[in-house]
């Protein structure tokens, strides 16, 4: 004899089949006694986070730690803003350094200019053979642009003009140049802007070259007027 299902029993079954059955949903901060909760998506923990504001290495802007909301924001300003102080304290400290460097060279510069002066105030190249000769003299005979300069610069030491401008009258020209050169970059340290720049075009250096060969070409004819100069 076969047992009896109720009618409603049997329906149940059949509209169960292939569902499983109806859980009540727990809310979402809810936790399973059983199992443990784990993040969506489990990234590895970088270490412990720094304190808020402090710059870490990933970066100027992804490497600071702030806050929520306008305490945050005014985090990220400060932060950026030190560092803006920073970058501006380097520059004014290399910019400083450069100058520094520049104040060296000068005052060795002055200083070596002013050594040689009283070497040739005292030693007169005439007589001491301490000064280097003029290759190009001993090999061709002929003057260079620079020959009698040394000769030259010794007796403006002394006040011999004429004698000066009759050895050498290109070298004796370009000393008001030299002064004017150093009075620029004096005035450059004092003021700030950039005297020297209008002599650093190329037409002042093409300018003396032709000068110089045309000097030194005119100084070794043996006509008129260029027998003025003496060797």
């Amino acid at each position: 004899m076969k047992p009896t299902v109720p009618a409603d029993s049997a329906d149940l079954k059949v509209q169960n089949v292939g569902h499983p059955p109806h859980e009540p949903e727990l809310p979402r901060d809810a936790e399973s006694p059983l199992t443990p909760s784990l993040p969506m998506n489990p990234t590895p923990s970088p270490g412990p986070s720094p304190p808020l504001g402090e710059r870490v290495p990933e970066g100027p802007v992804r490497g600071i730690r702030t806050g929520s909301g306008a305490h945050g924001a005014h985090e990220v300003r400060e932060v950026l803003s030190s560092a803006g102080g920073e970058g501006a304290g380097r520059a004014d400290g290399e910019n400083n350094s450069a100058a520094a460097k520049k104040s060296r060279v000068f005052f060795w510069s002055l200083a070596g200019l002013l050594a040689a002066a009283a070497v040739l105030y005292f030693f007169p190249p005439e007589k001491y053979r301490l000064y280097p000769r003029c290759l190009f003299y001993s090999m061709t005979g002929l003057q260079c642009p620079g020959c009698g300069g040394l000769r030259a610069a010794h007796h403006l030491l002394h006040g011999h003009f004429v004698a000066a401008l009759q050895l050498n009258p290109l070298a004796v020209l370009l000393l008001p140049v030299v002064a004017v050169l150093f009075a620029a970059h004096g005035l450059t340290r004092a003021t700030g802007r950039d005297w020297i720049r209008p002599l650093r075009h190329p037409f002042w250096l093409w300018l003396l070259v032709g000068v110089a060969v045309a000097f030194s070409i005119a100084r070794n004819l043996p006509y008129a007027p260029f027998t003025f100069f003496v060797y």
